[in-house]
């Protein structure tokens, strides 16, 4: 988390206790350390642009709350990061400018376990052998894509018979052949 007074610029970074984050007292300084010690080069650039306090502090008050994901080296691996940007106001002081308030998340056990998701979805989906869809998943797509046309559009389905097939189910099985 970072808290930035919007005035004068100073800061406050609060970390876990793993993380080897240099705490800087300056919104800059935090966002240049950020850049050069964590975010990839590719990245550093655009990081550095977007997290411009004027800038952001002014896209805050257009968009209301602001996300970006920026990919980092963190615990000697790469990682995407969820930052979450918004403006906060001090309940006791009224006439002060609100505070902007950061938060990163690290994102990437999510990002691959979706990733892991759809790699079990295909495996499920599709014969191991020809990479083709296998029976089931053959049987829904024609189902969804038969029942999906208009009333005055017509579908066409086309049942392809392979020669010689027949040996391979009389011999393996028709479910092997499926």
């Amino acid at each position: 988390f970072i808290i930035a007074d919007t005035e004068t610029h100073e800061c406050t970074t609060y970390t876990n206790r793993e993380g080897n984050i240099s705490c800087k007292s300056r919104f800059d300084e935090q966002i240049d350390w950020f850049a050069e010690n964590m975010v990839v080069p590719e990245e550093r650039a655009y990081y550095r642009r977007y997290f411009d306090i004027d800038t952001l502090t002014g896209r805050i008050a257009e968009e209301g709350i602001c996300r970006m994901t920026c990919s980092v080296i963190y615990k000697n691996d790469r990682r995407t990061f969820a930052i979450t940007a918004t403006l906060i106001d001090d309940p006791g002081k009224n006439e002060k400018p609100p505070f902007l308030f950061l938060c990163a998340q690290d994102i990437t056990s999510i990002k691959r376990m979706k990733e892991t998701n759809q790699l079990l979805l295909f495996h499920n989906q599709h014969d191991k052998l020809t990479g083709l869809l296998n029976r089931a998943a053959a049987e829904k797509r024609i189902r969804e894509q038969l029942y999906a046309g208009s009333g005055k559009a017509g579908n066409t389905f086309i049942l392809i018979d392979i020669d010689r097939f027949k040996h391979i189910n009389d011999r393996y099985g028709h479910l092997t052949g499926d």
